[in-house]
């Protein structure tokens, strides 16, 4: 076993039952309200502790105080981005995301779950400012939606958040502004003409996301679409999509990330690539990967729930 072992887990988004379920069957404990793990395992959260579950308060105590005892360490995921964009004025009577019908019902479980606590709250969204957009411990990688070298490159403090990086969404983006929204939200690419679908919040798209760890020549829709209600065309994709296709080469460390959703078993994407978010707001399991040094991912080494509680 290498010199620290890690339990990374996905999008929690609020349900702190099956986020305890999944904690004692990795054989962590609970001792002084703080969880930990016997042999010293540590857990790294990939964000998205808040909206849409049942008990987001005491998600966020959970995962706190693991990462406040040293026995995890997290990073942003993009509801906590949004939820600072959301809170913070802009300087013009407004806020960098503004309280439009849609932001606000994507919010509305947290700040109810805060009602009557403002002092809690504000000191939470001070935590989230504290997250990292990613972290590499060198044998492995996390990132809440996507790993983009390039990207990465060009940010300074380790990949700390700051407040440059607050999108307004009525002007054009900065360059860190595209940064943030890469790593934590992830590429799309527009879908052929006519083609709509309808997401899980009820939204009409005609973007994809994508899979953003291949780039190879000549690739369909089919191919480099994430699940979709829909079937695409196995038809090329433009050429000016291929630049969204970030690539992940074969011999770099293993990468992890969550935001998906991804209704399908758990289970390697590739050799090195994992996503440990299985839609847990959507019924599926809440999902971990028990990584101690290897450079291809075992398949046997994912962990989850059987569902929702």
């Amino acid at each position: 076993m290498v010199k620290q072992a890690y339990d990374i887990i996905g999008d929690i988004h609020g349900y702190a039952d099956t986020l305890e379920i999944l904690l004692c069957r990795l054989g962590y404990k609970n001792v002084n309200s703080t969880w930990s793990h016997p042999d010293g395992w540590k857990v790294v959260f990939l964000g998205d502790f808040i909206d849409r579950g049942p008990d987001i308060r005491r998600t966020l105590q959970i995962v706190r105080a693991m990462v406040d005892a040293g026995s995890a360490c997290a990073i942003m995921g993009n509801h906590e981005y949004n939820a600072l964009c959301y809170t913070t004025p802009d300087g013009n009577g407004g806020y960098f995301r503004p309280h439009t019908d849609g932001n606000n019902s994507q919010h509305a479980a947290t700040l109810e779950a805060f009602r009557g606590r403002t002092d809690e709250w504000t000191d939470y969204l001070d935590w989230f400012a504290t997250l990292p957009l990613f972290i590499d411990l060198g044998g492995l990688r996390v990132v809440h939606a996507c790993w983009d070298d390039r990207a990465i490159q060009t940010l300074e403090h380790g990949g700390a958040f700051t407040v440059d990086m607050l999108h307004v969404y009525k002007t054009p983006r900065t360059a860190i502004q595209k940064v943030a929204d890469l790593l934590l939200k992830g590429p799309e690419v527009e879908l052929p003409k006519d083609l709509i679908y309808t997401d899980t919040s009820g939204i009409e798209r005609k973007d994809a996301r994508i899979k953003w760890w291949l780039n190879k020549p000549r690739m369909s829709y089919l191919e480099i679409t994430m699940q979709l209600p829909l079937t695409p065309p196995d038809t090329l994709i433009p050429e000016k999509f291929h630049s969204k296709l970030c690539g992940y080469p074969e011999d770099a460390p293993p990468v992890f990330f969550g935001h998906y959703g991804y209704r399908k078993p758990a289970e390697p994407l590739a050799r090195n690539v994992a996503c440990i978010d299985l839609g847990i707001s959507n019924e599926g399991p809440l999902c971990a990967y028990r990584w101690d040094g290897e450079q291809v991912l075992d398949l046997s080494k994912f962990v989850t729930t059987e569902g929702r509680c």
